[in-house]
This record gives structure tokens, sequence and C-alpha cells, in this order.
């Protein structure tokens, strides 16, 4: 059965890259373009994976990754994408529990694997084209 891939990230082009990327390798992808439409689709359609944006209006990332750990599927990988390096942003991210976090723009989807430390990320595809 194919893994289902949650992308909440308010940035269109972003999204629609990781999505054509993620069904070409054969995912089930469902993607929100707002926090609080994430928090309501990952209750509809529990996913495998969570790839989510850490700067969106209203309910930041940092937010939506809090309500995901204390939800019913908490355990669920997170994946956090952040266009900031700055200090202060990626310790806030790390304060609310996710997989892991990288930072965007993403240069290549084939690095993804080996740049994450954990078990989700191996689940990904080595090569998205």
């Amino acid at each position: 059965m194919a893994k289902r891939i949650l992308v909440i990230d308010d940035a269109a082009k972003i999204v629609d890259f990781i999505r054509r990327g993620l069904i070409y390798e054969g995912y089930i992808v469902d993607v929100a373009y707002d926090g609080q439409s994430g928090l309501e689709q990952a209750e509809r359609e529990p996913p495998d994976l969570v790839m989510l944006d850490v700067m969106m209006p209203g309910l930041d990332g940092l937010e939506v990754c809090r309500q995901l750990r204390a939800s019913p599927n908490g355990d669920v990988p997170i994946l956090m994408l952040t266009a900031k390096d700055a200090v202060p942003t990626g310790w806030q991210a790390w304060t609310q529990a996710p997989t892991t976090i990288w930072s965007s723009p993403l240069p290549s989807m084939s690095c993804w694997p080996a740049s994450a430390p954990c078990s989700a990320a191996a689940r990904l595809p080595m090569a998205i084209r």
C-alpha cells in the first residue's frame, strides 16, 4: 500500500513541485495551503509523514507541529521546511519536536533522504525528478 504524505505550505509553487515528484514516485499526496486546513486533513486522513512549512499566515508551522504532536497521531514523522536560517527560528522549531528540519528553497529532492537523520526520510524516494 502506498504511503500517504501530507504537504502543508502556503507557497503553491513549492507545494506543486513537491506533490508532482512524490506522486511520480508512487506516494499518495494530500495538500493543505494553511495550518488549520493541514490539521483538519491530518485528522481526516492520518498521514505517514508530514512536510510542514514553518512560516505560514494564521497558524504557523510551529503551532501546527505542536498541535500534531498533541493529537492521537502525534508520533507521525514531521519534516519542517524553513526559508529562515536564523538560529532563533531553528531553535523555536526544534522545541516543537519535529522529526527533522530542512532549509528551503530545496536545491534537489534527490538529497532529502541522505540529509535527514530520521527513519521517516528513509521512506522518501532516493531521487525525485
